[in-house]
């Protein structure tokens, strides 16, 4: 606690501060960072964004502290002035490059679930159409973005013989239930994807689309 104290008020030396809690610190986060990465499909099963919040939240912690601190140190450095500019200088650069590898990691990881939603889409629809019922038909299966759709058509019904608010009052809280207690699920939800059940009648005319956000699993 007393080194914290000291680091926060500029009493460490330049050459500790920046070169062993700057840049050795630095690289340690980033090697965190490359491992979440090529790592984030297999993680997000277990631990869902966890990882990255947990990242992030040690990254602007420490961060905004250690940039005072060298700033401090370089204020109070005796040594030639050039050294605590350029010290000055890479902290400007450091902040500048956090606030871009925020957007990059960020950027990465949607892509990376909407890419695990393509290839569930994809692995999916091999199987398909199949009859999950007497009457109703899961044809096909789509993903865009954060969106997740199951396409079901009742055969041999056309929209003028169903009703809509009947269908939706019965089986939502059924499809509620079943995605919300799926362990293939529980990583998307964790990841923020939206799950959707479209139904369409014999017609192809739609009578009702359910859907199931993370916040009704508890996300």
């Amino acid at each position: 606690m007393e080194l914290v104290k000291q680091l926060w008020r500029g009493e460490v030396s330049l050459v500790r501060t920046y070169w062993i809690f700057g840049v050795l610190v630095g690289a340690l986060f980033t090697i965190a960072s490359v491992v979440i990465e090529f790592n984030y499909i297999q993680l997000s099963k277990s631990f869902g964004q966890f990882p990255m919040y947990v990242l992030l939240a040690a990254q602007y912690t420490y961060f905004p502290f250690i940039c005072v601190a060298i700033w401090r140190s370089a204020n109070k450095y005796t040594g030639p002035n050039y050294w605590a500019i350029l010290a000055k200088v890479a902290i400007v650069l450091g902040v500048l490059m956090l606030i871009s590898n925020t957007f990059k990691i960020y950027e990465s990881f949607t892509k990376v679930t909407e890419n695990q939603l393509l290839e569930t889409a994809d692995l999916l629809n091999k199987s398909l159409p199949i009859m999950v019922d007497n009457v109703t038909k899961l044809h096909r299966v789509s993903a865009e973005k954060k969106w997740l759709t199951y396409h079901y058509q009742i055969i041999g019904m056309n929209s003028s013989e169903i009703d809509p608010a009947a269908i939706y009052k019965r089986m939502r809280p059924q499809l509620i239930s079943k995605a919300c207690g799926s362990e293939d699920m529980k990583a998307l939800f964790q990841n923020g994807v939206t799950v959707s059940y479209s139904y369409t009648a014999g017609n192809n005319a739609l009578i009702a689309n359910i859907v199931v956000t993370p916040s009704d699993c508890g996300y």
